[in-house]
């Protein structure tokens, strides 16, 4: 019977189209989002500027092994859907921060980057920043290259920095304040 089947759908013409048609629409749809501008490699567009998933997933495994280390384990399905959410926000708050502090001329310094570095990863035990024991954990714990991490470090503290400049500048309830601040 599904020889017969197979048979019949091989010499149909309609049955070829249909097939096209569907091969089409999942290249078309999987392909380019044209919903949300986002392509396979991307979660988000935040004006115009994509956060490839390669960066949410790092920054979603870093948050998951956070909170396994703390709830030691108790990590359920419910907290990592938040967390997914949480994270694709985050990143989004980011983006907007660091392209408004690019819109204000603010910047962050190669030594306040190298400072806030060396202040992450300098040793309990001797109080003193090990450039291998640095490039290692980088490596493994956050799975990207100094470099890239840098590069993170100072987004990071970009995005604070305008943060603090804006609830400065702005007269805020202590609520107010308090919500900023968990952005």
């Amino acid at each position: 019977m599904l020889k017969e089947m197979r048979r019949q759908a091989s010499e149909s013409i309609a049955s070829k189209a249909l097939l096209v048609l569907l091969s089409l629409s999942f290249v078309i749809f999987f392909g380019y989002n044209s919903t949300t501008g986002c392509t396979p490699s991307s979660v988000a567009r935040v004006n115009g500027e994509l956060i490839s998933v390669s960066e949410f997933n790092a920054e979603y495994q870093r948050r998951v092994q956070l909170y396994r280390r703390f709830l030691r384990g108790g990590v359920n399905d419910a907290l990592l859907a938040n967390l997914q959410a949480g994270v694709r926000d985050s990143l989004i708050d980011n983006v907007l921060l660091r392209q408004m502090a690019a819109d204000m001329g603010l910047s962050v310094g190669t030594e306040k980057v190298a400072e806030t570095i060396r202040d992450s990863f300098t040793s309990q035990e001797n109080g003193t920043f090990d450039p291998a024991e640095y490039k290692k954990t980088v490596k493994y714990y956050y799975k990207t290259s100094p470099s890239k991490y840098e590069a993170q470090i100072r987004s990071q503290l970009l995005a604070a920095r305008t943060r603090d400049l804006i609830a400065s500048s702005v007269e805020m309830s202590v609520g107010e304040h308090q919500i900023l601040e968990a952005i």
